[in-house]
């Protein structure tokens, strides 16, 4: 069973302007040429090896498929409770 969770963006304002700064900083950096310096390896982290790519995109999009419409229709009717004037 797939779920949707919708987050109430004026309750959550400061906290998705936080995240939203955050990437753009992150963003500019990058862009910039800085580079943040690890210790870690993706070889020592055992999720980090894919053994079936393929199977993994064609899993997300068959999930992409089947959660899309429930997406489209929890955004459709949040925008009908904020009062929006949306034809489906």
């Amino acid at each position: 069973m797939r779920q949707v969770f919708a987050l109430k963006g004026e309750r959550l304002h400061a906290l998705l302007c936080l995240y939203v700064s955050s990437a753009l900083a992150r963003a500019l950096r990058l862009l910039n040429g800085e580079h943040a310096t690890c210790n870690h390896k993706l070889s020592d982290c055992g999720a980090s090896a894919v053994s079936d790519p393929q199977r993994l995109l064609d899993k997300f999009f068959e999930g992409l498929v089947e959660g899309l419409p429930r997406v489209v229709s929890v955004v459709f009717e949040s925008l009908r409770g904020m009062g929006c004037h949306v034809n489906p």
